[in-house]
C-alpha cells in the first residue's frame, strides 16, 4: 500500500513539473520523463513483488463472504516444477451450535428490520423491509403472509384493515444448507388520522349541517370548532400566472433573438468568404501569372492584406485572416501541403476546400494547367456570385414578414394583458 501511495506521488510530482516545463519542453522530451519515471514505478514494483511467497495453508472467508479464488506455484519433487495451481477456499462452516446462535442473532436482527417506519409489531400501519439476507448475509431469508388481503408478497401495504388484524409473517432461514422456520405475529391497525385531519372532518361536519338548513338565504361558516378559531378569507385568482408566462415569452424570444443573430453571424462570414473568393482567385491568377509559385502567391496575398488592414484602409475580412493564419502555420514548421488543407477545413465551404484542392495537388505533383484551372474556377466563381445577389434581391422581401409579426405579436401583448388584468380586478 505504502508503494503504491509513493508511485501515486512520483506521478504527481511528474505532471507538476511538466504542467510549469510545458513551455520549455517538447513533447518527446515529456514523454521520455514520463517513461523514464514509469520505469523507476515498475523496478520499485519489482523489488517487493519479484518473488512468490512460501504458504501451506489459506485463511478461509468469514461466513457469508462466498468463496474466494488464488493462484499458487506447485514445486513436487521432479514432477511438477513451478506448476501453476488454482486453488478455490470456501468459507468458513459454522458448528451446530454457532448455527444456532446466528439464526437466533438473525430473528432479532429481522424483528428490528422489518419495521421500517412503524413503531413497533403491535402496531403496523405502514410498509414493512423485508431484507433477504441477515448477519453480515450468512442468513438468506424468503417470507409468506397468512394475510395477502392487507400486504403484498414484499411487505407493501395493499390495504389497510377497518379494525385490528393479526398477521402471522413465516420467515424460512437459511444458514450454510440448513433451513430454520421463524413465525412470529404483528399487528395490523387501521391509519390514524392526525390532528389536521380529525379539525378537517369537524368542520366539514359543520358545513354540511348548516347547507341543510332551510329558508336560509347565506351559508354561515364556522368561527369556531373545539375551541379554535377560525377565519375564511375568499381566495383570488393568482395574477402572477399571466406575469410569470409573460416573462417566460420575454426570455424564449431573448434567446430566439441570440440564436438568430449566432446564425446571422455565421451567415455573414460565410457571405464575405463568398464574396472575396473571385478576388482571390484573380490576385493568384495574375501573381502566378508574373512567375511566382503558389506558396509565394499565397504569402503576397496576405501580407498585402495584413499591411492596408494595419493602416486602416481595410476592415477584416475572413477569408484573408485565413490565409494569414495559414501563412503563420508554414513559419512554424507545418508542411505546405497540411497547411493549405487546413485552410478548406476552416473556411468550411465548398469553393475554398476546392481551391485548397487545386493548391495540393499542384504541391504534390505539379501542374502546369494550374493557371488555366484557376481562370476556369474565377469564372465559375463569379456565375456562383451573380446567381447567388439575384436570389438574395427576391428573398430580402420574405426576410422582413418575421420582424414585423414579432412586432404584433409584442404589440398584442401590451394590449391584451392589461386588458385582461383590469377585466378581473
Amino acid at each position: 500500500m505504502i508503494l503504491y501511495l509513493c508511485g501515486t506521488i512520483i506521478f504527481a510530482g511528474i505532471a507538476l513539473y511538466m504542467r510549469k516545463q510545458e513551455r520549455g519542453k517538447s513533447s518527446r522530451q515529456k514523454a521520455a520523463f514520463a517513461a523514464a519515471a514509469g520505469c523507476l514505478l515498475a523496478f520499485l514494483l519489482a523489488a517487493v513483488d519479484g518473488k512468490n511467497a512460501s504458504s501451506d495453508y489459506i485463511k478461509r472467508a468469514d461466513p457469508g463472504e462466498g468463496s474466494q479464488e488464488k493462484l499458487y506455484v506447485l514445486e513436487a519433487g521432479e514432477v511438477f516444477k513451478d506448476y501453476p495451481w488454482s486453488i478455490t477456499a470456501e468459507e468458513r462452516q459454522y458448528t451446530a451450535k454457532e448455527k444456532k446462535k446466528v439464526i437466533k442473532r438473525a430473528q432479532k436482527e429481522l424483528e428490528k428490520l422489518i419495521l421500517a417506519e412503524n413503531k413497533s409489531l403491535e402496531e403496523i400501519n405502514s410498509d414493512l423491509y423485508l431484507p433477504q439476507t441477515l448477519q453480515k448475509e450468512a442468513v438468506e431469508v424468503t417470507y409468506s403472509f397468512s394475510d395477502y388481503e392487507i400486504f403484498y408478497p414484499d411487505g407493501t401495504i395493499r390495504k389497510l384493515p377497518k379494525k385490528d388484524v393479526v398477521v402471522t409473517i413465516s420467515a424460512e432461514m437459511e444458514c450454510q444448507g440448513e433451513t430454520f422456520l421463524y413465525e412470529f405475529g404483528i399487528r395490523t391497525v387501521p391509519e390514524k388520522k392526525g390532528e389536521k385531519e380529525l379539525l378537517t372532518d369537524k368542520i366539514e361536519t359543520m358545513i354540511n349541517k348548516e347547507n341543510k338548513r332551510t329558508g336560509k338565504d347565506r351559508l354561515i361558516l364556522p368561527k369556531k370548532v373545539d375551541g379554535i378559531s377560525l377565519s375564511w378569507e375568499e381566495k383570488k385568482e393568482n395574477r402572477s400566472l399571466p406575469a410569470a408566462v409573460l416573462g417566460l415569452a420575454a426570455a424564449g424570444c431573448i434567446l430566439a433573438m441570440e440564436k438568430e443573430k449566432e446564425k446571422k453571424s455565421w451567415e455573414g462570414r460565410e457571405r464575405m468568404l463568398r464574396m472575396d473568393y473571385p478576388e482571390i482567385l484573380g490576385k493568384f491568377i495574375l501573381l502566378m501569372g508574373a512567375g511566382m509559385n503558389a506558396a509565394a502567391a499565397w504569402k503576397q496575398i496576405a501580407g498585402s492584406y495584413r499591411k492596408r488592414r494595419g493602416e486602416g484602409r481595410i476592415s477584416i475580412k475572413p477569408a484573408y485572416e485565413e490565409m494569414l493564419i495559414t501563412v503563420y502555420e508554414m513559419q512554424e514548421g507545418i508542411s505546405e501541403v497540411q497547411a493549405y488543407e487546413n485552410f478548406g477545413e476552416r473556411c468550411g465551404i465548398a469553393e475554398y476546400r476546392k481551391l485548397s484542392a487545386i493548391l495540393v495537388q499542384n504541391v504534390r505533383k505539379g501542374n502546369a494547367q494550374i493557371q488555366r484551372i484557376l481562370e476556369e474556377e474565377k469564372t465559375e466563381a463569379y456565375e456562383k456570385q451573380r446567381a447567388r445577389v439575384k436570389i438574395a434581391g427576391e428573398e430580402a422581401g420574405t426576410k422582413l414578414l418575421f420582424p414585423m409579426l414579432l412586432m404584433l405579436l409584442v404589440v398584442l401583448l401590451i394590449i391584451m394583458v392589461p386588458a385582461g388584468m383590469s377585466m378581473q380586478m
